[in-house]
């Protein structure tokens, strides 16, 4: 390059760091490339969880994730149909009935475009499970909106999935009475 002109409307798809040569190469003068890599017609959406929640250092960018909410003290309406939820001036008739607390798979498969891991001690080696992780995520709209309600009203946990494998939408899980008898018991 010569000529400070050959900048004008061009875009890298790197880095360019202070002092570095700048090969006519790395330039486009195309559309700005997706840098985070999102898909077509989905939304990259960030959160923030608790260490442990958001897999403690082992989830990394370009991974597969499930992604789970647990909801807790959560009522029900008996008897309310979804037309009465879809117009908020039906009248309300259903009683309220208390839900056991909750788990369900939110979304089985999504990919990690970013992620800010918590920060290693330099002394130990060993990351801060105290710390928080902020992470990208590539997501349908409804899931996007989903995940964004779980945050506000629920427990969000990250699941990391093996390479090349998809998660499973099970069904909703409560803890099994069984399991509840036996800590009792026991």
């Amino acid at each position: 390059m010569t000529d400070i002109r050959q900048l004008e409307d061009a875009t890298t798809t790197s880095t360019i760091l202070a002092n570095e040569q700048i090969p006519i190469s790395r330039l486009s003068s195309g559309p700005r490339p997706n840098e985070l890599g999102i898909t077509e017609g989905h939304i990259a959406l960030a959160v923030e969880l608790d260490a442990p929640q958001g897999g403690t250092g082992n989830v990394q960018p370009g991974d597969s994730i499930s992604v789970f909410a647990t909801y807790q003290n959560v009522q029900a309406l008996a008897g309310l149909t979804r037309q009465s939820i879809n117009n908020p001036n039906a009248a309300n008739t259903g009683r309220k009935v208390d839900l056991p607390d909750f788990t369900v798979t939110l979304i089985p498969t999504v990919k990690v475009l970013r992620i800010q891991n918590p920060e290693v001690d330099t002394e130990t080696g060993q990351q801060n499970d105290s710390d928080r992780i902020r992470i990208t995520l590539d997501l349908l709209p409804q899931d996007a909106q989903n995940l964004v309600f779980a945050q506000e009203n629920g427990l969000v946990w990250l699941g990391l999935l093996p390479p090349d494998e998809d998660g499973t939408q099970p069904d909703a899980s409560t803890v099994p009475l069984d399991l509840l008898i036996g800590a009792r018991l026991g």
